[in-house]
């Protein structure tokens, strides 16, 4: 899943659901930019897909997982 809403990083750490969470907090940019910064991340977000749960949050300027 991805999304800008905050909540689902509760409900992940505290219910396990959604299992595969990738929290944008960008902005308001261009979908320009925004696909540059998932073109930039996409090796690593593709290489999570074999782990059966994860939580990263992505910037303009950082990609952080939280376990």
């Amino acid at each position: 899943m991805i999304t800008k809403d905050s909540d689902f990083k509760d409900t992940h750490f505290i219910k396990q659901t959604p299992k595969k969470v990738i929290k944008v907090a960008l902005g308001n940019i261009s979908n320009n930019d925004l696909l540059d910064i998932f073109e930039k991340y996409l090796s690593f977000i593709l290489s999570l897909t074999l782990k059966e749960s994860f939580y990263i949050e992505i910037s303009k300027e950082q990609i952080i997982m939280i376990d």
